[in-house]
């Protein structure tokens, strides 16, 4: 999305009358900033019910008409110039409509929305088709046709991949083409609402962030709403979670949209199932990648907590039945700690008919009371049996590392082949600290950490990429080039 500013006019709804000077600017990664010239206030005093607005209007001095959603006052004071004193006001404004003033009672929804990120063509690979033809006169003549619409028809609504070509002619007369390559999204109900736009369009900024390994952000966003008919609306909001992007360099990506054995209806329904599934381990994953000024330790933390989440939707996550576990063998477990043992152990269906004798039962009793389990150990203990039929974090890496993936990461540099003990011990370390504890050998500081980050973060980019259905000689190739030069000078 670009930079923009208005300058014009701004009023309430149903106050046209009322309406103030004022500026409007929008910067992709900050948001957008309303600067009034003169407070909705009447007097000079700040009134809390102009602290925010969930829908405000204004006109340009061009003839722009727009819709700000949400605005929240950030600041407020007076000035005293010629004509006495004047208040002013602004306000954070978190989107931006510009083509409509959507009334105040009308929901703010869209029938279809239009949205395209920097580098789609080169990485659709969408060209036009051409056929040159020669005439005897001299010159030639160049026919050009679109490529075929590419479309996903999921549960929700129907994804287009659209391309449209046409010739445009310079003041030298020098043709030129011109190209648009963007996604189109069609709702199957009679329309989507602001925040589920939102949604959708941040989906399709990571699935091409992951594609490309570059941040990605919106150039455009535009949307037909109930009563646009036929024109359209531009949306601009600030979604950056990372720095704004500019076109991916094309020979450092993960995979082109040719590169998907069954194409994009399949790469769009294998995307959209996994990101409901794994969305915050894709959020770690590209958080972790491309956000600056964060403290190695918390890098390591959150991309083995986004493994362990990864695993955990994805795979089987107990040693035995949950139902078997939680009905018989946590409740005895606790029993023991706890409870009578006299009840729970001298049940003769638990021993072949023959019940545990008195000195057994004695012994077994001496042996907690010996302890002297105080009630808090009892409640930790407690905590911890209950989920300790759920898999550890060293299975679920054995699960991922030296199972599931193995044969792509094997060759790779920097793998985590051979390297889920420190992994699990420098986790643990850093999230159990316990003071005068010996610390192990194996937990990982310095230099080593960032490596043994560089492994785990690999192991999420594999998963996510054969998920996606990237052909795995691509992924070893490509990611033996990208981490040969993770290096530590």
């Amino acid at each position: 999305m670009e930079k923009l500013e208005y300058e014009g006019h701004w009023w309430l709804p149903g106050e046209h009358e009322d309406r103030v000077g004022g500026v409007l600017r929008f910067e992709p990664t900050e948001g957008a900033e309303l600067e009034l010239f003169e407070a909705f206030e009447t007097g000079f005093m700040q009134d809390d019910r102009h602290d925010s607005h969930s829908r405000l209007y204004g006109v340009s001095k061009e003839g722009d008409f727009l819709t700000l959603v949400n605005s929240t006052r950030t600041g407020f004071g007076s000035t005293h110039g010629q004509n006495g004193e004047i208040s002013h006001s602004s306000y954070h404004v978190q989107y931006i409509i510009e083509g409509e003033q959507i009334p105040k009672n009308n929901n703010i929804s869209f029938t279809k929305f239009w949205v395209s990120f920097p580098g789609i063509k080169e990485w659709s690979q969408r060209y036009p088709i051409s056929d040159t033809d020669y005439p005897p006169s001299g010159g030639f003549e160049l026919e050009l046709s679109n490529p075929d619409v590419l479309e996903a028809d999921l549960m929700e609504y129907s994804l287009k991949l659209l391309s449209s070509y046409s010739p445009t002619h310079s003041r030298a007369d020098t043709p030129k083409i011109s190209s648009k390559t963007y996604f189109g999204l069609e709702p199957k109900y009679p329309s989507i609402t602001l925040p589920r736009l939102r949604t959708y369009v941040s989906s399709l900024q990571d699935l091409l962030s992951i594609a490309t390994n570059h941040t990605m952000e919106p150039t455009y966003i535009e949307a037909r709403t109930p009563n646009s008919e036929f024109s359209k609306v531009n949306i601009y909001y600030s979604d950056t979670t990372f720095s704004q992007s500019g076109t991916p360099r094309i020979t450092n990506i993960n995979f082109r949209l040719p590169d998907i054995p069954d194409g994009f209806e399949g790469l769009v329904s294998r995307w959209f199932e996994l990101r409901n599934e794994v969305k915050s381990t894709i959020d770690v994953f590209l958080g972790t990648r491309y956000s600056s000024k964060v403290y190695q330790q918390d890098i390591f933390l959150s991309l083995t907590q986004a493994v362990e989440s990864y695993h955990r939707r994805r795979y089987d996550d107990e040693y035995m039945d949950s139902q078997d576990y939680e009905s018989n063998v946590y409740p005895d477990i606790m029993e023991f700690v706890r409870g009578d043992l006299e009840e729970v152990y001298n049940d003769p269906a638990m021993f072949d008919g023959s019940p545990l004798s008195s000195a057994q039962l004695n012994r077994l009793k001496s042996m907690r009371d010996a302890y002297g389990f105080p009630n808090d150990l009892g409640n930790v203990l407690d905590s911890a049996v209950q989920y300790a039929n759920e898999y550890s974090l060293r299975k679920r890496f054995k699960d991922l590392v030296n199972d599931e993936y193995h044969h792509i990461l094997s060759d790779l540099p920097h793998s985590s082949v051979g390297k889920i003990h420190p992994i699990v011990e420098t986790r643990n370390h850093f999230t159990h600290q316990i003071k005068d504890q010996e610390k192990s050998s194996a937990v990982a500081e310095g230099a080593e950490l960032a490596r043994l980050s560089w492994s785990v973060e690999q192991l999420l980019e594999v998963a996510l990429l054969s998920e996606l259905g990237v052909p795995e000689s691509q992924i070893e190739q490509t990611l033996q080039d990208r981490y040969k030069q993770y290096r530590i000078y």
